[in-house]
């Protein structure tokens, strides 16, 4: 942005200044006495001092010439401006790390069994007996206690849902505060949560299997039942950005294949008017699809031994790309932009081969690489993976960007939402800042 400053004019009283042009009395009756000898016929000095003009009166004359040469600088600076922006993401895309220096955030106790996510800028850490949540300075943001014989976790965005799997308790809570809890009545088999902090739960009864739709408060929005002889028994649970739209993956048995349908609840007023708020679904045979997800208010995607399979529309979805697989699934790992399928590497040179798909169906790349590890996460368009050893970061068009050891072992790995070259790691007696240099 090219800024012009103008001068400020001030006009002046005059107080303590004389503004006669003509001499005093005194200089007038010498300058007639000498009249005739010096001066030349008379009586007014030759210099006259002439008065300052204001600024008012001096006419600003801006030709096209001006607005020209302003309008250039002003594209000349924005597009220095832009230009620098883009090399300094190419260089962050492009740079590729050889070593890290490590600082350390706070001193902790690490105790068994507590395992690390992060949520935003934030970690969390949970357990059987409660969970916290700290920003990248070790300082606490909030704090819950419960008892638990096997949490589960969901993440969508900044919020993040912990039950208890076969027990009936859920809690919900973001980045900055805790929202709310349910207690189901019914033991809980999945669960999923939406950015807005609505909860799916898939909860066992007797007979049936019930699909519950939660608020944020833990109040009931809405339910459906499922049953194996009719739609099947639910498998994979998704709940759109919004809150509105449940998607599950319901498995059935034919006579002689397992089968997969997955269906779409709207409980918006689009499904209103339908039976149990079903506005669609599609039927795969032969196919198991155990992961479901939503990548965008309008855009879901579920994985099969088979294939990976999209459906768009924010309120009626409709399928969409299908990318058909040619080797076994080993894993699946996703974001709000890509899906990471993990297969064995079958040209035997590597371990593992990722394929990186974005979220309109297309093959990104496909990154082989080899190392045992116990993690796989995308953040943004990086991929880190890593074990209690050692770390592998790439970016999704398979540039790797850093390949080494930590310090010392460590439980778990966070990457930082708003750097590219920071991480967080979590020893058994501290928070550690890992920089990429």
């Amino acid at each position: 942005m090219a800024v012009i400053d103008f001068q400020k004019w001030q006009n002046d009283s005059g107080q303590g200044q004389s503004n006669n042009v003509f001499r005093e009395d005194d200089e007038l009756d010498e300058d007639l006495r000498d009249f005739g000898e010096e001066d030349d016929g008379g009586y007014i000095d030759d210099e006259i001092e002439e008065v300052p003009a204001r600024a008012e009166d001096v006419p600003v004359v801006k030709d096209k010439k001006y607005y020209f040469q302003r309008g250039l600088r002003v594209l000349l600076l924005s597009g220095l401006l832009i230009g620098i922006v883009f090399l300094i993401i190419m260089q962050s895309r492009t740079r590729v790390y050889g070593s890290a220096s490590y600082r350390k955030v706070a001193d902790i106790v690490a105790q068994e069994g507590t395992s690390y996510l992060p949520l935003g800028s934030n970690i969390v850490a949970y357990s059987r007996d409660g969970a916290s949540c700290m920003s990248n300075n070790g300082s606490q943001i909030w704090n819950i206690t419960y008892e638990m014989q096997e949490p589960i976790v969901a993440v969508s965005g900044r919020v993040i849902a912990i039950g208890d799997y076969n027990g009936s308790e859920i809690h919900i809570m973001n980045d900055s505060k805790t929202l709310g809890s349910v207690n189901t009545n019914m033991p809980i088999r999945g669960l999923a949560v939406s950015e807005s902090g609505e909860v799916a739960a898939v909860l066992n009864d007797t007979d049936v299997t019930w699909v519950y739709l939660f608020d944020a408060e833990g109040n009931t929005i809405a339910y459906f039942k499922t049953t194996m002889g009719q739609s099947g028994y639910p498998l994979g649970v998704a709940i759109s950005a919004g809150g509105e739209v449940v998607s599950v993956s319901h498995l059935t048995v034919g006579s002689a294949t397992v089968n997969t349908s997955i269906a779409f609840y709207n409980f918006g007023p689009v499904g209103q008017n339908e039976p149990d708020n079903n506005v669609g679904g599609y039927n795969y045979d032969d196919e198991v699809f155990p992961y479901i997800t939503y990548m965008d208010s309008d855009t879901c995607a579920a994985v099969s031994d088979k294939r990976l399979v999209f459906f768009n529309g924010d309120q009626i979805p409709k399928s969409g790309t299908n990318a058909m697989f040619d080797a076994e699934v080993e894993g699946v790992f996703s974001n709000e932009e890509y899906i990471v399928v993990l297969f064995p590497d079958t040209t035997g040179k590597e371990q593992y081969a990722m394929r990186v798909y974005n979220g309109s169906g297309m093959l990104v790349s496909t990154i082989p690489f080899s190392m045992d590890y116990t993690n796989i996460q995308l953040c943004s368009n990086r991929i880190v993976i890593n074990n209690d050893q050692a770390c592998l970061i790439y970016n999704v068009d398979g540039t790797l960007k850093y390949s080494g050891s930590f310090k010392s072992p460590v439980r778990a790995v966070i990457p930082m939402e708003t750097s590219t070259n920071r991480l967080m790691v979590i020893t058994d007696k501290a928070i550690e800042q890992m920089v990429l240099e």
